[in-house]
């Protein structure tokens, strides 16, 4: 699968556009109707100070594409990777049966540490940064992990009574497709979570609430056959 680089890509601007399909009735009256099927998202993506290496890797990337022709996978750097973020009853969870989710409540209700997680299908050698708020009564712990199919990290820290942006960033070093990100509760604890997110960045920004659309956009295309770049000095 064709995954966009993950260079410098900031400053970033994004655009969405939309169409209204407009219906007039004989009486005169006009009635809009958003064309979801229509709407479209659009990047401008600035890239300074970038090495050879990573020029080249754009310039192949663009050339593997054929410009505008071919599809690939676009991971927002902007955006929250994981959908529904707040409804962790959502089919799109995946959770032991024992790991019971109510609101933002996660109550292990087993003898072991129970977890519950998202697939997000990006490129498993990205930089990641999987970050959650969490409360509890003082006493709990909490853990955050990523993972794809032969490789794991995972971190636990403790949970205090007032809210507290857990984050856990990092990268690794394979060619592995498809990342799981989730977290962990250990048994007998009950934690109230908020805000989750990933972002296909080192640093957890601030947090963008998702439903069902997520910052994983799998046709994805170039806008222009062109790819043009300004040399400011050696390398």
């Amino acid at each position: 699968m064709l995954y966009f680089p993950q260079l410098s890509q900031f400053p970033i601007t994004r655009r969405r556009r939309t169409r209204t399909v407009l219906n007039e009735s004989p009486g005169g009256h006009q009635y809009g109707l958003v064309d979801d099927a229509a709407a479209r998202v659009e990047w401008r993506l600035s890239f300074t100070g970038l090495s050879d290496g990573e020029r080249d890797a754009l310039g192949q990337f663009f050339e593997t594409a054929e410009g505008r022709l071919e599809d690939f996978t676009f991971l927002d750097p902007a955006d929250n990777l994981l959908a529904w973020s707040e409804d962790l009853t959502n089919p799109v969870w995946q959770r032991n049966a024992l790991l019971q989710a109510a609101g933002g409540q996660l109550t292990n209700a087993g003898l072991a540490p129970l977890r519950i997680e998202q697939n997000v299908s990006g490129p498993g050698w990205f930089r990641y940064a999987l970050s959650v708020y969490a409360r509890g009564t003082g006493n709990e712990r909490i853990g955050l992990y990523r993972a794809t199919q032969t490789l794991e990290e995972l971190t636990v820290e403790d949970v205090g009574t007032a809210w507290k942006r857990h984050v856990l960033s990092g990268q690794f070093s394979t060619t592995e497709e498809g990342v799981r990100f989730g977290l962990q509760i250990e048994p007998g604890q009950s934690v109230e979570v908020s805000g989750l997110q990933v972002e296909a960045q080192a640093a957890a920004s601030v947090y963008k609430k998702t439903g069902a659309r997520s910052g994983v956009y799998g046709q994805a295309r170039f806008g222009e056959d062109g790819l043009d770049a300004t040399a400011e000095g050696p390398s």
